[in-house]
């Protein structure tokens, strides 16, 4: 499975590393990483998940660069649609 399923992923890393978060920035979090791409989401949770850039490359047969690329642009995305 390449991609994880992005609302049960989003939702497994926030409840575990956000818990001091409120409702209200919950749901902003959770708009902004519907907004990004399936890739996007995929990328990230493998970052939070403790991968390095070249595991994350090789599974998706791109360089490491690229892949340090789409994190910068994700949360870019993400910073933006939270406002």
């Amino acid at each position: 499975r390449p991609y994880p399923n992005d609302c049960q992923t989003m939702e497994g890393i926030a409840d575990r590393e956000c818990a001091a978060v409120d409702s209200w920035e919950l749901a902003k979090l959770r708009r902004a990483w519907r907004c990004l791409s399936r890739r996007q989401q995929s990328v990230l949770t493998d970052r939070l998940e403790g991968k390095t850039l070249v595991a994350i490359a090789a599974r998706l047969g791109v360089s490491k660069e690229r892949v340090r690329q789409i994190v910068v642009e994700a949360l870019e995305r993400m910073r933006r649609e939270m406002g």
